[in-house]
């Protein structure tokens, strides 16, 4: 009896140290999710109206500016995934790439990948996916935060207006007489908050 009573007391011990561990480990605090908020558009890409599939249209909107929405959330019943690092460069600046993506059948995705410093019109690497419309890419698309006071760059966070005038479709479609690549206008805002603030991710 008391050979049994010692080992739950072994077990007890052995479980709140480990639970203490785990929280001093956490700092006492569950990590937020990473959280997004965008809205894009297509449009025709200049001198290229027979080569964009999609008429001008909402593309990808999930969240909104003052409500964004949550890794692992839903919006209307589809699930939303968000992915971001925002992580601050020894020589200045962030690395940033940041990912969101809704399923369904009106379901897409939004990247943007790239080197920020919080200036007007940088550049980065956009992608605009969504269903059977196509996988749209452009590695010079205009980044900025002119459009909105409260737009900016930090570490863990990020909120501007991206451009790409002329983004291709990787997926080899192609469109128009005489067939070409299609190729379309991407505009949009994105704000991603809680993100991963080094180049590991973590």
């Amino acid at each position: 009896m008391l050979e049994a009573m010692s080992a739950m007391r072994r077990a007890w011990f052995s479980g709140f140290t480990c639970f203490f561990a785990v929280v001093a480990a956490c700092g006492g605090e569950p990590t937020p999710p990473a959280q997004a908020y965008v809205t894009s558009n297509s449009d025709y890409a200049v001198g290229s109206e027979t080569l964009c599939p999609t008429s001008p249209s909402d593309w990808i909107i999930i969240g909104t500016s003052s409500k964004s929405v949550a890794d692992a959330a839903t919006q209307n019943g589809a699930a939303v995934t968000v992915y971001c690092r925002v992580a601050p460069l020894k020589a200045g600046g962030f690395d940033v790439e940041a990912r969101v993506q809704i399923k369904g059948d009106n379901g897409g995705t939004v990247q943007i990948l790239g080197t920020l410093v919080g200036g007007k019109a940088e550049k980065v690497a956009a992608t605009f996916q969504k269903g059977s419309y196509g996988n749209f890419n452009q590695s010079d698309c205009t980044f900025d935060y002119s459009s909105n006071p409260n737009m900016g760059i930090a570490e863990g966070r990020v909120w501007g207006r991206v451009d790409c005038g002329k983004a291709v479709d990787s997926s080899g479609r192609r469109v128009g007489n005489p067939p070409a690549t299609a190729v379309c206008k991407f505009f949009g805002e994105l704000k991603f908050e809680n993100c991963a603030r080094s180049a590991d991710g973590s």
